[in-house]
């Protein structure tokens, strides 16, 4: 599932209020939470990242990330937070600093939105 920047911060904005010393407001905070997940046609197993079973690090992406990266971009449904995004990565990868856990990013997206 791909959402946008600020679809995100206010996702942790609700989050933070969890924290709140009032029972209402958490109470309140924790309804608007519930309500965005499923606004988002999302649940929380595709909103958290999987616990890492392991200290091992994962193993390094094969395939043409290149390639990906154009495939990606020439989709007409990113949203521009997303389109910028896979841009940068596209040119950090032409200048050679690609970093592998971007890479990895960039071919679970491409999975992602092929599985839609």
């Amino acid at each position: 599932m791909v959402y946008d920047s600020p679809t995100r911060d206010g996702i942790l904005h609700l989050l933070h209020r969890l924290d709140r010393p009032e029972d209402d407001a958490v109470l309140a905070a924790a309804r608007e939470l519930a309500a965005k997940v499923r606004s988002l046609d999302a649940d929380w197993s595709e909103l958290l990242v999987e616990a890492q079973r392991s200290a091992a690090p994962p193993a390094p992406v094969s395939g043409d990330t290149a390639a990906v990266l154009r495939a990606l971009l020439g989709r007409a449904d990113l949203m521009q937070d997303t389109r910028e995004d896979l841009e940068g990565f596209l040119a950090d990868l032409e200048a050679g600093r690609l970093g592998e856990d971007d890479r990895r990013y960039v071919h679970a997206l491409q999975e992602r939105l092929a599985r839609r």
